[in-house]
């Protein structure tokens, strides 16, 4: 624990101590293990990530973003064909390339075509078409995403997702850089506080949002 209790602290001299990710490449667990375990009186608690763990988990607790270079560099022509499957990915699921992800590596939500219940009216019918017609959409995805991890990336669809992924993050890093305008936060002034304890928990709801 941290503070200013000593007695509350895992050493006299350690105040505040603060949560944190690590990430751990894959020769490295022997040794980070033994490190923790050896130290254990030091640590109130560590989360551990594999290497990619930040393209793994969509809310990540930190995101590493590659430059066009770097990326380039890392995957490959394949990474220069990306956007226009990364845009139709976003479309087909929401907005969320992630679970389109997910469901390219086989692991994410069902796309079986559901049935039509019978006697179904003309309201439940337009619905049902309009559901058939994104999971279709979605399956077409699927299909053209490991079609271009069988051309680009020899087959290896966990690093053509990790690829689009990079690609995106790229993409929406270079579009905060470009529309960002600095704050003077001291001619800022607030008449009151209205905060309320359940909207300053972190990433309320389940999801963390840059507003």
């Amino acid at each position: 624990m941290g503070g200013r209790r000593a007695e509350r602290c895992t050493a006299p001299w350690l105040r505040h101590n603060v949560s944190n990710t690590i990430t751990v490449r894959e020769s490295e667990w022997g040794q980070v293990s033994r490190y923790i375990f050896d130290n254990r009186d030091a640590f109130a608690g560590v989360s551990l990530l594999p290497e990619g763990g930040d393209l793994e988990y969509p809310q990540a607790p930190f995101t590493s973003v590659l430059s066009f270079e770097e990326i380039v560099a890392e995957y490959g022509v394949g990474s220069l064909f990306a956007s226009g499957l990364i845009v139709d990915g976003l479309h087909a699921f929401n907005n969320d390339l992630w679970a389109a992800c997910d469901c390219a590596l086989g692991r994410g939500q069902s796309l079986e075509v559901p049935q039509l219940t019978d006697g179904a009216d003309e309201k439940a019918f337009a619905t049902y078409q309009a559901t058939v017609k994104q999971i279709l959409a979605k399956k077409d995805w699927v299909r053209r995403a490991r079609k271009f991890a069988t051309n680009y990336f020899a087959g290896d669809q966990r690093r053509m997702t990790y690829c689009l992924k990079r690609v995106n993050n790229c993409k929406l890093w270079e579009d905060l850089t470009r529309e960002y305008i600095p704050v003077d936060y001291t001619l800022m002034y607030e008449d009151g506080d209205n905060t309320k304890l359940i909207d300053a928990v972190a990433c309320a709801g389940g999801k963390c949002d840059v507003g």
